[in-house]
């Protein structure tokens, strides 16, 4: 969690912790925290209470070592649009902590948009693997394609004809 719009409402703060230590409570976490995070977590207590439910804090990794443990998660929780474009990837069965997303990848597949609805959380936890799916290579994914896409799709909204 590092969206602004999380770390600075505390009720959101605190369902993700409460999420996270009821997970722990059956299973390893390992939470990959960042600076700002850091920082909200101790602010609120969140982060003695992490560690005391057996979750693992943990420090930024390099963008290698740190697809490598997501590629090996059994599930991931993130409210970060590119984590969550690399889950999608991955196939990582992958909950987005957020309201609502830019992007579409993973969503409907192996991403679930949590909406901050416990209720949506809680069925995911409950069953993750029946949102895993193979990892895509990367000759299936071409971004230019999906700016073209992107784009025509755009332009096609606003009334305008598309050049192809």
């Amino acid at each position: 969690m590092h969206r602004v719009e999380n770390l600075h409402r505390a009720a959101t703060v605190e369902a993700l912790v409460e999420l996270v230590v009821g997970l722990a409570a059956d299973r390893p976490v390992r939470f990959v925290v960042h600076g700002p995070t850091w920082a909200t977590l101790r602010s609120g207590g969140h982060d003695v209470a992490l560690r005391d439910a057996g979750v693992e804090l943990v420090d930024l990794a390099p963008h290698g070592e740190f697809v490598e443990m997501l590629r090996a998660a059994p599930l991931v929780i993130t409210d970060g649009g590119s984590i969550q474009e690399e889950c999608a990837l991955l196939g990582v069965p992958t909950l987005l902590w957020r309201r609502r997303t830019e992007r579409s990848d993973g969503v409907g597949d192996n991403v679930v948009l949590s909406n901050l609805d416990p209720g949506v959380a809680a069925r995911f936890v409950a069953d993750p693997d029946r949102h895993r799916r193979p990892p895509r290579s990367r000759g299936e994914v071409s971004p230019s394609d999906q700016i073209v896409d992107e784009l025509v799709a755009e332009l096609d909204g606003a009334g305008r004809a598309p050049r192809r």
